[in-house]
């Protein structure tokens, strides 16, 4: 799991927000920008074929946190979900509606 950013940017690893599992691994930065607010970048990973639902809720406690701190949020990656099937599948309108949330 990796994050390119340029060279120029201050950036400091957000360890506490990166998940390491079975269902989910995840690296986040948080970006200082000159006269802007703090930006969080997330790169996230779920294995094909793994628990949605443990991916689900680890990525909201992530998640949670973020927004406690009242900071933007990008997130990028392979989220292996299929979204076309959000309005069959539970999980996945589960994954899109916890997008929507935060």
């Amino acid at each position: 799991m990796s994050l390119y950013i340029h060279q120029s940017l201050p950036y400091k690893l957000r360890n506490d927000l990166s998940i390491f599992t079975e269902d989910l691994e995840s690296i986040f930065l948080e970006i200082t920008l000159p006269r802007s607010q703090p930006i969080v970048v997330g790169c996230i990973y779920r294995p094909p074929n793994t628990n949605l639902v443990a991916f689900i809720s680890s990525l909201n406690a992530s998640l949670h946190s973020i927004r406690q701190e009242k900071k933007p949020c990008y997130l990028a990656g392979d989220f292996n979900v299929d979204l076309l099937k959000a309005e069959s599948h539970v999980p996945s309108a589960e994954f899109l509606e916890l997008l929507y949330s935060h």
